[in-house]
């Protein structure tokens, strides 16, 4: 049960993280293995956060909360005007 509480709180807390959000769906469309997608966040931080750990913590949080949405979710999402 513990572990269902800590992955509701990671994905309602917070807010919307759309700048994060439609770089994670652009990686997300690309179909990239795990080490692509490991690389991309930790490595080379994509999402320009302080800490590797952060970067990856926004990434799986962002992920959890878009992969359900769908292919499509994720295209309008990048092609929305701010």
């Amino acid at each position: 049960m513990m572990n269902a509480k800590k992955y509701l709180g990671d994905l309602i807390g917070g807010g919307l993280l759309v700048a994060e959000s439609r770089i994670v769906a652009r990686t997300l469309l690309q179909n990239l293995s795990d080490a692509e997608w490991k690389h991309l966040f930790e490595v080379e931080n994509i999402l320009q956060k302080r800490s590797r750990h952060s970067s990856i913590r926004y990434a799986r949080t962002i992920r959890r909360r878009i992969t359900p949405l769908g292919k499509d979710f994720m295209q309008a999402l990048l092609e929305a005007s701010d």
